[in-house]
C-alpha cells in the first residue's frame, strides 16, 4: 500500500500484495492512512491483478460507507472490470465517484 496526503486529501494505492493481506490488517492500514489531520476527500486506486477477493472488496466498501457517514468524499479508481463489478453488486453507493482507469 502506498499513500500520501495533500492538505485535506488522501490518496491510497492498493496493489497485488495488499489483496492477499488479512482483512483486519488491510482495514488497520487504511485507518492508519487517515489518522492525524482532518481528511475531506479520499481517493483509492486499485491496480487490477485479476485476483481481487470479495473480502478485500468488502473492506473497501466498508471504508466508503464509514467515510460517507463522516461526510468525507470517497472516490474509487479501478479497471473497467472492477468498476463494472462494483456496479453489478450494487456497491457503487459506497463511493462518491467511480473512475475507470487503465
Amino acid at each position: 500500500m502506498n499513500f500520501f496526503r495533500k492538505k485535506s486529501n488522501a490518496f491510497i494505492t492498493l496493489e497485488a500484495p495488499d489483496f492477499g493481506a488479512d482483512t483486519h490488517k488491510l482495514w488497520s492500514d487504511l485507518m492508519y492512512t487517515l489518522e492525524g489531520q482532518e481528511v475531506r476527500h479520499v481517493t483509492v486506486r486499485l491496480y487490477d491483478t485479476g485476483d481481487l477477493t470479495l473480502r478485500v472488496v468488502s473492506v473497501i466498501v466498508s471504508l466508503g460507507l464509514k467515510l460517507r457517514g463522516e461526510s468525507v468524499e470517497f472516490d474509487l479508481e479501478a479497471s473497467p472490470k472492477i468498476i463494472a463489478m462494483m456496479r453489478r453488486l450494487n456497491f457503487s453507493s459506497a463511493f462518491s465517484r467511480l473512475h475507470e482507469v487503465q
